[in-house]
């Protein structure tokens, strides 16, 4: 994953999907990515883990895809295989983060002209994002959520 290519989409208020399989993970770096963009302020969308029971997934297929602002949403890695079986895409100017796969699928297509392009010819120059999770799990906890 590129820790650059997301610090990037974050500063652009691009829209950034999180999944894991392990929720303690999702927690951490979205903390992360927020804390990267200091002493500015992330004011879009946060959702550093939105439970699959909240939502049908025709109503998570339509916040991820729809949304008309930038968000930072971290999801169980079981709705995005729902919203496959239930025959629902994720749309081409959302960029989706696999930390169990340690993958990244940037955007198919910008939302608005600030996202730097060329960005996306460097997903092997910075570390991966779950060596920075791991890292940052020492740090940023659910117990701790409250303190930051």
């Amino acid at each position: 994953l590129d820790v650059v290519y997301l610090l990037c989409a974050v500063l652009t208020d691009q829209k950034v999907l999180l999944h894991s399989t392990e929720v303690s993970s999702l927690l951490p770096l979205a903390q992360a990515l927020r804390s990267l963009i200091s002493p500015l302020k992330h004011s879009s969308l946060y959702i550093p883990y939105l439970p699959t029971t909240l939502l049908s997934t025709s109503n998570a297929a339509t916040l991820l895809n729809d949304s008309t602002q930038p968000y930072i949403i971290g999801i169980h890695s079981t709705l995005m295989q729902a919203l496959a079986a239930d025959g629902f895409s994720l749309g081409p100017e959302l960029i989706s983060v696999d930390l169990d796969r340690n993958e990244l699928r940037p955007l198919q297509k910008a939302a608005n002209a600030l996202f730097p392009q060329v960005v996306a010819q460097l997903p092997n120059v910075a570390p991966p994002a779950a060596m920075l999770v791991k890292r940052l799990q020492l740090h940023v906890s659910a117990e701790r959520f409250d303190e930051i």
